[in-house]
């Protein structure tokens, strides 16, 4: 996420993900073989289907409590001989990630890549959500502090005591296009004192982390965690969609650029 569409040298960017949410497709099972051969031959080879259970309330009778169950849920991950970028799909989602974030052309490019695949084969009606979500490290080093990576507002208030860990979210309203006109963006800066991680509910499932971001040292760190989306029934027309998607891109581009110092450009560039 650069000021311009250059990758930075040193890029703080190590985990990232598009989704778009369609119309449920009941019978996705039956198109994912064809899905995942398109995806083969265009350099994501790999292929896993992953199945868990999903709990489910259902009110059967308006007098009584809902009655709870256990759904079964089935994914299909595909991803590239790297294991560092790939596609999760369920009945009525699809999901780029990756951990290698280049800049946002190849990254919204891919996505389009697998959406059209799906809309191809399988042929959901209508798209439901569109959202984007980014990972960066603010890992400091030497005698360096978060502090100096972020801009003055975000330093939190300094109590004198020794800071274990701290959350700090914030949820806004932005202005997008060109279809749905309403997103919302939520950002979180965690700093705490541990390795590297992922939140508990953005698990890279079938990647891992390129090596400058594996087991990295136990110590004081912050990533600032941006999810910025758009949810309202859209025709399923892939350049309209692409659109979106560029829109949401280009305000979490400018919220970082909000977020962050001079100084964490200088180190990053």
């Amino acid at each position: 996420m650069s000021a311009n569409t250059e990758r930075m040298s040193n890029a703080p960017v190590y985990y990232a993900l598009v989704q778009v949410k369609f119309t449920p497709v009941a019978k996705m099972a039956m198109y994912i073989p064809d899905i995942q051969e398109a995806l083969r031959v265009e350099g994501y080879p790999f292929y896993e289907t992953q199945s868990t259970t999903q709990l489910k309330f259902e009110i059967v009778n308006p007098n009584e409590p809902p009655v709870h169950s256990f759904e079964p849920v089935t994914q299909w991950i595909i991803f590239n001989a790297e294991r560092t970028s790939g596609f999760v799909i369920g009945n009525d989602f699809i999901t780029f990630h990756t951990t290698d974030y280049n800049t946002h052309e190849p990254f919204v490019s891919a996505l389009m890549l697998g959406l059209s695949k799906v809309l191809e084969f399988a042929r959901p009606s209508l798209v439901s959500r569109i959202g984007l979500r980014y990972l960066d490290a603010v890992f400091p080093e030497g005698e360096e502090v978060i502090e100096q990576y972020l801009v003055n507002e975000l330093h939190g208030v300094d109590l004198g005591l020794t800071p274990i860990q701290s959350l700090q979210e914030a949820v806004y309203q932005t202005s997008v296009g060109p279809v749905i006109q309403n997103g919302f963006m939520v950002s979180r800066i965690y700093k705490t004192n541990t390795q590297l991680g992922f939140p508990p509910d953005m698990v890279p499932n079938g990647l891992v982390a390129l090596p400058r971001f594996r087991d990295t040292e136990q110590r004081r760190h912050a990533v600032i965690d941006t999810d910025h989306y758009v949810e309202g029934n859209m025709p399923f027309d892939l350049q309209m969609v692409e659109e979106q998607i560029l829109s949401l891109h280009s305000k979490v581009k400018e919220a970082f650029k909000g977020m962050v110092s001079d100084f964490a450009w200088a180190k990053w560039k």
